[in-house]
């Protein structure tokens, strides 16, 4: 049987089975609301009758079937119910339809909470046959002196029930109509979104994936929702140097920092993350798969993303000594102004003084940081930064007892850039927009025997203590138009290098301490 015509039956069948239970359903809700609300109504003419002043007087008189019958016959040409029965204490009838019954004693059984003083309505047989009664005690003084019954025969309150089902009888077959059609169109909906594919062509699609995806440089692993490996191909066991077959293994025992379980736990995705696995930077993104709004899993796909990070690091870094370099520049060219315009006035003895000036300024204060820091990319970024400070007011000074001449094996040149631009512009940023004559930033670089220990220090407004925890989470930012990378990148850098940084900071003043092992 073709895949349309598996379609139609199934959901055909499933359609009319599931009809049919909804309207056998409603049919027995349907039936006991009109129960329902036949009892409520009867018994609710019962409790008017048992409050009428004339039908207590009649009880109160000798002879009372003479008005309450013929009240009880007028009931039931105005109200439409079929009988009302009036009664005394002993159960004895003042009333009946059937004339031959009055004074005789009521049947049915049920009207023995009427005699102890209840109202309620309830389904019996009485002597005329099964019907819905309503019951209703009737007082004299606070003293029950008798009661009166108000019913409906069953085939009175059947006639509601036969024309409910002539409703179902009618729409039924339009219904099972209805859920053919829509199985016709469902099937050829199903047929178009697999492009008209039977099972067996799937299945051959399916097999040619699973080829191609094992051709991919791209790594790929998957896992279901007890975090055991369900696909893996073999650009994954390759950057990840697994050997043999690793399928229905915990992913934890195979990769350690994995974070796939997370995933499906947590049902986010995680894009562009970075991973160290055997020394490898690798680049992971991590998907949940979903079927019918239920997480059954998650895929990773991964690459080594040591040449991908390696250019990228290097664009970040060439930007930061570009705009270093750039307020280097924009500095130099105002002395350059200062002393053309002075020579320009014939104040050479000025322009002399102002010359020398600048140049031991050079020499004793920024001289030093291409003595100590033998690594030039560094030593001219930080030369940029000195010239950025000062054009916002800002003393910047690298501590005399700062020295770099090499850096640890997984932390570049880029990585140090990348590091100390963020942290000093951080330090910048929080002494820009503040009133303060005195706004310093100290930085220390000092390489020691194990580690390379970089320290920052500003005298800004602090960390607030409700975002301290937040700092270095992506896309968290303390600025109008901060993107929350800055830290992020920087926590990132270190715990590649397997580094250590720490905060301390408080109302007056923020450090930030990163020690990197050589």
């Amino acid at each position: 049987m073709k895949l349309r015509n598996k379609i139609i039956l199934y959901t055909s069948l499933g359609g009319v089975f599931i009809l049919l239970i909804i309207s056998l359903f409603m049919l027995n809700t349907l039936q006991k609301n009109v129960v329902e609300r036949i009892g409520e109504h009867v018994q609710d003419i019962a409790k008017i009758l048992s409050r009428d002043k004339e039908v207590i007087e009649a009880y109160l008189s000798e002879h009372p079937s003479q008005y309450l019958d013929d009240l009880a016959d007028n009931i039931v040409d105005t109200t439409n119910v079929s009988f009302v029965v009036f009664n005394n204490m002993d159960s004895i009838r003042y009333s009946h339809i059937n004339k031959n019954l009055i004074g005789k004693k009521f049947t049915g059984g049920d009207e023995k909470g009427a005699l102890n003083g209840r109202s309620y309505y309830s389904r019996a047989v009485g002597i005329s046959g099964p019907s819905i009664r309503g019951f209703a005690p009737i007082y004299s003084e606070n003293e029950q002196i008798g009661f009166v019954a108000v019913g409906f025969f069953q085939p009175k309150f059947s006639q509601y029930f036969n024309e409910i089902y002539k409703i179902f009888i009618t729409t039924l077959p339009i219904g099972f109509i209805l859920i053919i059609i829509l199985s016709y169109y469902l099937s050829i909906n199903i047929k178009n979104s697999i492009f008209g594919l039977e099972p067996i062509e799937i299945a051959t699609l399916l097999k040619e994936k699973e080829t191609i995806l094992d051709s991919m440089r791209e790594g790929l692993i998957a896992i279901n929702k007890k975090g055991k490996i369900t696909m893996i191909n073999d650009s994954a066991k390759n950057i990840l140097n697994i050997n043999g077959d690793v399928l229905d293994k915990p992913v934890e025992k195979i990769i350690k920092t994995t974070r796939l379980v997370d995933v499906v736990n947590s049902g986010k995705p995680e894009f562009d993350q970075k991973q160290l696995i055997s020394g490898k930077e690798i680049l992971t993104n991590r998907i949940p798969i979903i079927v019918n709004n239920k997480i059954i899993g998650a895929v990773a796909t991964f690459r080594d993303s040591t040449e991908i990070n390696e250019l990228a690091e290097k664009l970040t870094g060439f930007q930061n000594i570009v705009s270093a370099l750039r307020a280097r520049t924009h500095e130099y060219i105002n002395k350059l102004h200062t002393i053309s315009g002075l020579i320009q006035l014939g104040k050479y003895e000025n322009a002399i003084n102002f010359i020398n000036h600048e140049q031991k300024f050079e020499e004793e204060n920024l001289g030093y940081i291409l003595r100590r820091i033998k690594i030039f990319s560094i030593s001219g970024f930080l030369l940029g930064k000195y010239s950025e400070a000062k054009e916002n007011n800002i003393e910047f000074n690298v501590l005399k007892n700062s020295f770099l001449e090499k850096l640890p094996k997984h932390f570049n040149e880029h990585d140090a850039i990348v590091v100390l631009g963020n942290l000093i512009d951080n330090s910048f940023d929080a002494l820009k927009n503040i009133e303060k004559d005195d706004k310093k930033v100290r930085l220390l670089v000092k390489q020691e025997n194990k580690n390379l220990i970089i320290e920052i220090k500003d005298n800004g407004s602090g960390i607030k203590e409700k975002c301290k925890n937040k700092i270095f989470d992506k896309g968290f930012s303390t600025k109008k138009d901060g993107k929350g990378m800055g830290l992020n990148n920087v926590i990132n850098i270190v715990n590649k290098a397997e580094g250590q940084i720490e905060v301390d900071c408080n109302k007056t003043e923020t450090k930030f301490k990163i020690k990197i092992p050589y």
